[in-house]
């Protein structure tokens, strides 16, 4: 995967972590269930949601400007899609 820096004007490589250690298996059933037993339990338990708003909302904006994008044949600046800053 690749980033675009803006201010050198290039594109640099960003690793991605690797999941040593899980089975395919272990991997699939730790998706969505996963997400969603960690949502479920910090509820029960007070604590923080894994996702915060802005996280979420950062999140659908990359996807609308990767759409748009695709569409438009040209680049799209994803802050502009995230509205303002939440708190």
């Amino acid at each position: 995967m690749f980033r675009r820096d803006r201010e050198a004007a290039s594109w640099e490589e960003v690793g991605i972590p690797a999941y040593d250690g899980m089975s395919d298996a272990d991997l699939a059933r730790d998706g969505h269930a996963g997400y969603f037993r960690e949502v479920f339990t910090a509820l029960a338990e007070g604590r923080e949601l894994p996702t915060t708003l802005r996280g979420a909302r950062h999140n659908l904006a990359i996807v609308e400007a990767a759409r748009r994008a695709s569409a438009s044949r040209r680049a799209v600046d994803v802050r502009e899609l995230e509205g303002p800053a939440a708190g």
